[in-house]
C-alpha cells in the first residue's frame, strides 16, 4: 500500500501545480500576497534586502516567516514563481501522506488509511489555499502532522533522532508564521495532558512560548517600523477594542460583544463549513486535539476581516490538521465510520459547494464578454513581455520601476521597486516610475475603471512618458530615459 500513497501524492502535486500555475497563467493571482512574497524572495536571491516595494519595509517584519531564506536557494538556481506554486502543492499533498502514517500509527487498517488521506487531499480548505497565490502556511500543515507523528512515534525509534526530528519540525512551523508558534505551544500542552508525552510536550510549549516572545517582540519590530507593528493586525477585531489592553478588558467585562459575533450567521456557518466535510468521522468524546488549533480558531472566529471565516483561505489551515487527528482517533474505537462511503462523498462534495473556492473566479467573470477578457488577457501578456524586453536591453542590468494593477504585479515582481496603481498613489509619486502599465476595462480591488482611464488620459499628455502599448484596454506607458 506503501506505493500507493507515494502515488497519490505525486498525482496531487502534479494536480495542485497544474492548477494553481494555470491561475497564476489567466492573470488571477494578485499582489497581496504572492507579489509581495515573489518580490522578497527574488531579492534575497539577489543577495539584497527583501525591502517590498509593496509593503513598505523588511519582510521579516511581516510575521518573522524566516522560511524565505531556505527558499530563496530555489531561485539562486532559476528565479521563478513557479517554484512558490511547486513548494505549495508538494506540502499540501505531503499532508495525505502524513494522515496516512498517523492512521496506520494509530491501528487503522491500509484501506481505512488511505481512505482518510484522500478524503484530505478533497477537503475544500486544502484546494482552495493552493489556489490563493502562495502562502508559507501551506508548508506548515505538514510539519504539524510529523510533529505529532513523531511524539507518537518516540518509543519506537532512537531517541535522539527522535528529538533532532521534533526539533526540525517545530523550527519549520515557526519560520512560517510566527503566530504558528502558539499552535505550537499548545499541541505541547495537548502532547503533555492528553498524550501523555511530557518530555515532548514541554519542549513544545517552550520553543512555542519563546519563538512567540522573540519574533513579536524583537524580531518585528527590529526590521520593521511603526506600519509593521503587530498591532496593525488589532484593525481586525476593532470592535473589540482599539488596542491591545482594550481588547483584552472588553472581553472580559462586556462579553457580550463576543457573544454577538461569535453567534453571528457568517460566523456559525464558517464552521458548519468547517466539520460538515469530516462530520462523519467526528465525536466530542476524541475532539481533544482540536485543543492544538485552538489560537488560530479563536483568531478567525473573533475576527471582522470575513477572509479569516471563510474556509476557503489559509488562515484555516492549522485547525484542518487537527481536525483529521480528530477524525483518526475517533475512526481507531469507531471503524464503521467510514463504511458508509455514499454519505462521506456526499458530505465532502457539499462541504466543497457551500464553501465554494472565492479564488477560482469564476463568478467574477458572469456578465463579461468571455472573448472580450481573453483579448484582455493576452494583452496583459504582451505588455509583460515588453517590459521584460526592455529591461533586458539595459546595459546596465537595471530592471526599472513598474506602477501597474494587482494581478499584473505578480508577472513583474522582479525588481527592486513595483507598486500598486490605484486611489492611494500620489500624483507625484507617479512621475518616478518608469513603466505605468494599465487595465482600463478589468481594473480590480482599490483601483477603478474611472481611475485608470483618468490617469492614462494625463499620461497621454504627459511629455515624460510615450505610450508603447495599447491593446484592448491595456495601455503601457514608458518613461523617455
Amino acid at each position: 500500500m506503501k506505493h500507493k500513497i507515494i502515488a497519490i501524492v505525486v498525482i496531487s502535486s502534479i494536480i495542485l501545480f497544474l492548477s494553481s500555475s494555470l491561475r497564476h497563467i489567466f492573470f488571477h493571482s494578485t499582489a497581496n500576497d504572492l507579489g509581495i512574497f515573489d518580490q522578497s524572495v527574488y531579492l534575497i536571491s539577489q543577495g539584497e534586502k527583501p525591502i517590498s516595494s509593496l509593503l513598505g519595509f523588511h519582510i521579516l517584519a511581516d510575521h518573522a516567516a524566516f522560511i524565505w531564506y531556505p527558499i530563496s536557494l530555489f531561485y539562486r538556481i532559476y528565479p521563478s514563481v513557479y517554484w512558490l506554486f511547486a513548494i505549495q502543492s508538494i506540502a499540501l499533498s505531503l499532508g495525505a501522506y502524513f494522515v496516512y502514517q498517523l492512521s496506520l500509527q494509530q491501528g487503522l487498517k491500509e484501506k481505512q488509511s488511505l481512505a482518510i488521506a484522500i478524503i484530505y487531499l478533497l477537503y475544500p480548505t486544502i484546494i482552495s489555499a493552493n489556489l490563493f497565490d502562495f502562502h508559507p502556511d501551506t508548508i506548515a500543515l505538514p510539519s504539524c502532522f510529523w510533529l505529532v507523528l513523531i511524539a507518537r512515534q518516540a518509543n519506537q525509534s532512537n531517541y535522539k533522532t527522535s528529538l533532532i526530528k521534533f526539533f526540525t519540525a517545530i523550527l519549520i512551523i515557526v519560520s512560517c508564521k510566527a503566530v504558528l508558534s502558539l499552535t505550537v505551544l499548545m499541541t505541547g500542552i495537548w502532547l503533555v495532558f492528553f498524550e501523555k508525552k511530557r518530555i515532548y510536550g514541554l519542549i513544545a510549549i517552550i520553543l512555542g512560548l519563546s519563538w512567540f516572545i522573540i519574533s513579536t517582540q524583537f524580531i518585528i519590530p527590529y526590521f520593521g517600523s511603526n506600519a509593521a507593528s503587530i498591532s496593525r493586525h488589532l484593525t481586525h477585531y476593532s470592535y473589540i477594542g482599539n488596542s491591545f489592553i482594550e481588547i483584552v478588558t472588553n472581553t472580559f467585562f462586556k462579553p457580550q460583544i463576543l457573544i454577538n459575533h461569535v453567534i453571528s450567521f457568517s460566523i456559525l456557518f464558517y464552521l458548519l463549513s468547517l466539520i460538515l466535510p469530516v462530520i462523519w468521522g467526528l465525536s466530542l468524546k476524541y475532539l481533544n486535539p482540536i485543543i492544538c488549533g485552538s489560537p488560530q480558531l479563536l483568531m478567525c472566529i473573533l475576527s471582522s476581516n470575513k477572509s479569516f471565516y471563510t474556509v476557503g483561505y489559509q488562515y484555516t489551515l492549522p485547525i484542518v490538521t487537527f481536525l483529521f487527528l480528530a477524525v483518526i482517533s475517533n475512526i481507531k474505537t469507531q471503524s464503521y465510520c467510514l463504511k458508509n462511503k455514499n454519505i462521506i462523498l456526499i458530505l465532502v462534495v457539499l462541504g466543497f459547494l457551500i464553501s465554494f473556492n472565492p479564488h477560482i473566479d469564476i463568478g467574477s467573470n458572469i456578465g463579461r464578454d468571455f472573448s472580450s477578457l481573453t483579448y484582455s488577457l493576452q494583452a496583459s501578456d504582451k505588455a509583460v513581455k515588453i517590459i521584460n524586453e526592455l529591461d533586458n536591453l539595459r546595459k546596465d542590468g537595471y530592471k526599472g520601476s513598474v506602477l501597474t494593477t494587482a494581478k499584473i504585479i505578480p508577472h513583474l515582481s522582479h525588481r527592486f521597486i513595483i507598486k500598486l496603481a490605484d486611489e492611494n498613489i500620489s500624483k507625484d509619486e507617479i512621475g518616478t516610475f518608469d513603466y505605468v502599465l494599465l487595465n482600463t476595462h478589468y481594473p480590480i480591488l482599490t483601483s477603478s475603471r474611472e481611475f485608470a482611464k483618468s490617469l492614462s488620459e494625463e499620461l497621454k499628455i504627459d511629455i515624460r512618458y510615450q505610450m508603447f502599448f495599447h491593446e484592448n484596454g491595456i495601455l503601457l506607458f514608458v518613461k523617455e530615459i
